[in-house]
């Protein structure tokens, strides 16, 4: 009998198809950006696999996504990445909105932004996916499968496993070359077919997902009356002073909008918006003679001369959100799930969000133990988070868009009125930054001793724009410093919170408090998984109170609050937060008691504590 098992197994190894437990659909920046984050978080690179149906996007002249927001860039920061895109890209502070005489109405500035990284970075997408592709096939060791199709997808054991069916493509003359010279980042395959079975398929593929229509997921949305036309261009500004380094230069006239964008190749973007009842007058070959005419018929006073064109396009304004993110452990991430309007440029940097919020769930939930509704979480949170966005990119658009005089006369008041008003201009700047995205209704912030007593004070200092105590659902404040033991090096509280652990914040805790934590089984359950930072008000005498013994055994860092940490985080004495991997609070409690903080961790982080 022996042998006759030895060759049912070698046959069946021969014929059963490919096991792979994660396989991502799309290659761009969301696609990457979840291969990086679930090898950082553990996963090993031979258990990720990613393909894409076309080729690297290499070409300089298409810059596609060129805005990368405020806590995008502290996403980048937290993934190892951020100098590749300071040194490859420009730095970018806002926007400028502009009358059609180009007096200045008002300005946007990311210096209000409540984040050590107070502004944004201009990058052409080519640019974001190639600094990405690159760190994942040098640190991480898994590479693109560039030209590879995803044809058909069987749903299987109640949609917890795939059985999916891939093919090769051979990419057209002079594709194969470049793909496979592009640092050695990818591999092309010749023809044929392949069978994949995975546990998990990520379907980050764009507005037009093959994933999405596999899996049967309808959307929702509508189709706003707009449509845009897009170059990419030099421009030499004859009677007006343009300042790149402000951001975007909006001019809002009667006639319509032109929009200029600076790129980090000293050309700008300019766009040009029309009517959909009026897009019949927009030829159908788009050439920058058309482009120049417009603005002198929309700009009359303003002095603009366009020279070389490196793109062009035009786009009709859609805006689609899947109804649901996931179906069993299908789950859509960037355009598949959701798609913009372009007009805050926060189309891709939602897709980054949504990978840096998802990847550590499943990557807990294949590693850890963590229990499986989890990820449920991913839909609770990014799919509010992606509806309101949708609200507010179709209202920037349609307020954008006005053409009647005393609306326009209207707008350009209230917008000088309120965005020059510094509580207002920095709540804008912080929505439109990403920073003030919280996740208050998720199931997994259900733990938290003071928010009763707190939300009416946040919801009315949130509309004044004023600060108010975060608590779960928020992302962690990090623009405070700490000073280690009293006396040694002002860290940002930034930095304290970067990596792949949870993190736990003490505030002026008794002794008896920590040492009940220190020796807590779920403390010690997470292992290395978990930091606490012990916290001491200014005032504290330094040296700062020594530890119990029993913190020797978990990792405990004591600090002085440096510049506000104290006023800002602490409710009182022996205050508690825990902060996830993505930076976001899922745990508050004061006083703290350890038997809460336990059952916390048990329901939600582990599912059992020896």
């Amino acid at each position: 009998r022996a042998p006759t098992a030895l060759l049912a197994w070698v046959y069946a190894s021969m014929t059963s198809p490919t096991v792979q437990p994660i396989l991502i659909s799309g290659a761009g920046p969301t696609g990457l950006l979840c291969a990086i984050e679930l090898r950082r978080h553990g996963i090993p690179p031979e258990h990720i696999r990613i393909i894409d149906v076309k080729g690297p996007h290499l070409d300089q002249n298409v810059a596609k996504a060129i805005a990368i927001h405020s806590r995008s860039v502290e996403v980048l920061d937290d993934v190892g990445v951020l100098p590749q895109f300071e040194e490859q890209g420009m730095s970018a502070d806002g926007a400028v909105f502009f009358d059609k005489l180009g007096n200045q109405l008002c300005r946007l500035s990311a210096k209000d932004l409540s984040s050590h990284h107070n502004f944004a970075i201009v990058l052409g997408q080519y640019g974001t996916e190639g600094i990405l592709r690159k760190h994942l096939s040098e640190h991480y060791g898994v590479q693109v499968e560039f030209y590879t199709k995803l044809e058909h997808v069987n749903f299987i054991k109640d949609d917890t496993e795939f059985e999916c069916t891939l093919v090769h493509e051979e990419p057209l003359d002079g594709e194969n070359e470049s793909a496979a010279s592009n640092e050695d980042t990818a591999k092309v395959a010749g023809k044929g077919k392949e069978i994949v079975h995975c546990r998990y398929l990520l379907g980050c593929d764009g507005a037009h997902s093959h994933v999405r229509h596999l899996a049967d997921i309808g959307t929702d949305g509508e189709d706003i009356p707009m449509v845009w036309t897009l170059t990419d261009v030099e421009a030499t500004f004859n009677n007006f002073t343009p300042h790149p380094e402000r951001g975007a230069h909006a001019f809002l006239g009667p006639r319509g909008i032109v929009g200029f964008a600076p790129l980090q190749n000293g050309a700008w973007r300019l766009l040009v918006d029309w009517k959909k009842c009026d897009a019949h007058l927009i030829p159908e070959k788009l050439t920058v003679e058309w482009f120049q005419s417009m603005i002198d018929y929309r700009l009359p006073d303003i002095s603009v001369t366009l020279g070389k064109p490196l793109w062009i396009t035009r786009l009709e304004v859609r805006q689609r959100i899947a109804k649901q993110f996931r179906r069993g452990n299908c789950f859509l991430l960037g355009d598949a799930a959701h798609n913009h309007s372009p007009s805050s440029g926060q189309g891709m940097n939602y897709g980054l969000q949504d990978a840096y919020n998802f990847c550590w769930k499943l990557a807990r939930v294949m590693l850890h133990n963590a229990p499986p509704e989890l990820l449920d979480t991913y839909e609770e949170e990014r799919l509010p988070a992606a509806a309101s966005v949708l609200h507010l990119t179709a209202s920037a658009t349609r307020l954008m868009g006005y053409q009647n005089s005393i609306l326009i006369w209207l707008r350009n008041f209230l917008m000088s009125m309120l965005i020059n008003y510094r509580p207002f201009h920095k709540r804008s700047v912080n929505q439109l930054g990403q920073i003030s995205v919280s996740y208050h209704r998720s199931s997994s912030n259900c733990i938290d001793t003071v928010g009763w007593r707190f939300h009416p004070l946040d919801s009315l200092c949130y509309w004044a724009g004023l600060t108010a105590t975060p608590r779960p659902g928020d992302r962690c404040p990090n623009y405070s410093t700490l000073t280690e033991n009293g006396d040694g090096p002002s860290i940002p509280l930034l930095v304290l919170l970067q990596g792949t652990r949870f993190y736990m914040l003490l505030f002026e805790p008794s002794t008896n408090t920590l040492q009940k934590l220190c020796q807590s089984p779920a403390v010690h359950a997470l292992g290395r998984a978990l930091a606490i930072y012990v916290v001491h008000p200014p005032s504290a005498a330094v040296p700062l109170p020594t530890l119990p013994e029993c913190a020797a055994r978990v990792h405990v860092r004591q600090f002085k609050d440096g510049d506000g940490a104290t006023a800002l985080f602490s409710v009182g004495s022996d205050t508690c937060y825990l902060v996830r991997p993505d930076g976001h609070i899922c745990f508050r409690s004061q006083p703290t008691t350890a038997k809460v903080l336990s059952e916390y961790i048990q329901t939600h982080v582990i599912k059992t504590c020896s």
